[in-house]
């Protein structure tokens, strides 16, 4: 059986392959969230009040719209692709049961992510970037360019990782 670091390694190159192969829309989608994000943080006081609302909408529905491309990509893989979107749910629930323990490593890894790519970043800003206007544009900057790499990557990586759960599960069940 692979490990929790071989499953996040596979899952990451998956991931990278989907970017790859849906680069245009995938772009597409995360800019549209990075414009959102970078207007609501750097203009977000001089905005009307529903623009808020709104923007954050309009990203929700781009994620959801990043896990619709990716679980399509998914539904194409030749190991599950003859499944019923149902029994490739099912299978992913068995799997993750049989094997939450690999689960652990990626948990891990997106832990060291987040602090890596999130929370170190924004103290640095915090405390090195005067005056405040100029660091309120150096996060809007940091997160509009967050929004087409890191973030759309590790949501394609959490799809990854279910594949790569269940195209293990189904070969364990084969021999």
């Amino acid at each position: 059986m692979a490990t929790g670091l071989t499953v996040s390694g596979r899952a990451l190159r998956w991931a990278a392959r989907c970017y790859r192969d849906d680069a245009a829309l995938l772009l597409a989608l995360a800019a549209a969230a990075s414009l959102q994000r970078f207007g609501s943080i750097r203009y977000g006081d001089e905005l009307p009040a529903a623009i808020g609302p709104a923007g954050e909408a309009l990203t929700g529905l781009t994620r959801i719209a990043v896990i619709a491309v990716a679980l399509r990509a998914l539904a194409r893989e030749p190991e599950l692709a003859p499944l019923t979107p149902r029994a490739r749910l099912d299978l992913f629930g068995s799997a993750a049961g049989a094997r939450w323990r690999v689960l652990v490593t990626p948990a891990l890894l997106l832990a060291a992510a987040f602090v890596i790519f999130d929370v170190i970043p924004n103290a640095a800003i915090t405390l090195w970037v005067e005056p405040v206007d100029r660091r309120e544009l150096i996060q809007a900057i940091l997160v509009a360019v967050k929004n087409p790499t890191v973030i759309v990557l590790t949501m394609l990586w959490m799809v990854g990782l279910a594949r790569e759960l269940m195209t293990q599960h189904l070969h364990a069940a084969a021999r």
